[in-house]
């Protein structure tokens, strides 16, 4: 099974809209010249921190590194475009005011609309989640009835077997907890992560323990979003 290119798109907060160069104006700048554009997407990343993850996945995959960059920068701006469209802004979704409830099955993905870019978890089990929180936090275990969301919270099952589902749960809680929090979504699908974002583990947890992708957009990065959308998601609840 070929891989996708694994290229983590950051996180964005206060994002500014810039406008994307043309293919032609990209292929005359630098490295670094591209680094700082896609930072100009995600103020809270270093230009260090970007271009070591492009040379990583570089070596990983065979992509030249000012393709990744350059591919980087094209999610980036659309991922902002797309959240801009789903009435996500920097003054936030409202207030987490509801308690997570149990999912159907284990496995199951929750999505949550807040500002920047939303957020995920996978069910352990029905009444039980595993995320990567957010800065400062370490990937943790929680039950439904200690984590507030925001209204508008979406459940998504996959189409997949639920064999699957199961084995990338035990996964996640077996593999993927106590780890660092990563703001970087630039260079977020690398098959070795030290730090973890919230789609990034959701979307690792299913790719390392059963081979399913389960990106929808098949970008070089994995942001919350994407989790959403194609053939394999289901949306089957809405807490309000």
């Amino acid at each position: 099974m070929s891989y996708k290119s694994r290229f983590f798109a950051m996180v964005a907060a206060a994002l500014l809209v810039v406008s994307l160069p043309s293919a032609g104006y990209a292929a005359g700048q630098t490295e670094e010249e591209l680094a700082h554009q896609i930072q100009e997407y995600v103020p809270g990343v270093g230009v260090d921190d970007i271009l070591a993850g492009a040379h990583a996945w570089s070596a990983e995959s065979g992509q030249d590194v000012r393709t990744v960059l350059v591919e980087a920068l094209e999610q980036a701006r659309d991922n902002q475009i797309v959240q801009r469209r789903s009435g996500i802004s920097e003054r936030g979704s409202g207030a987490r005011d509801t308690e997570l409830r149990k999912s159907d099955y284990k496995g199951d993905v929750f999505y949550e609309p807040v500002w920047p870019a939303g957020h995920v978890g996978i069910f352990g089990g029905n009444n039980w989640i595993v995320e990567a929180p957010g800065l400062g936090q370490v990937s943790h275990w929680k039950w439904v009835w200690d984590k507030r969301v925001l209204s508008g919270t979406r459940y998504f099952y996959y189409h997949v077997s639920q064999a699957t589902q199961d084995a990338a749960a035990d996964y996640a809680y077996n593999n993927l907890l106590e780890r660092p929090y990563s703001i970087n979504f630039a260079v977020n699908k690398g098959m070795n992560p030290h730090r973890l974002n919230c789609s990034q583990l959701v979307w690792f947890a299913y790719m390392r323990a059963t081979g399913t992708d389960i990106d929808g957009n098949g970008g070089m990065g994995v942001y919350p979003k994407d989790l959403t959308v194609g053939s394999l998601p289901y949306n089957y609840k809405t807490v309000w």
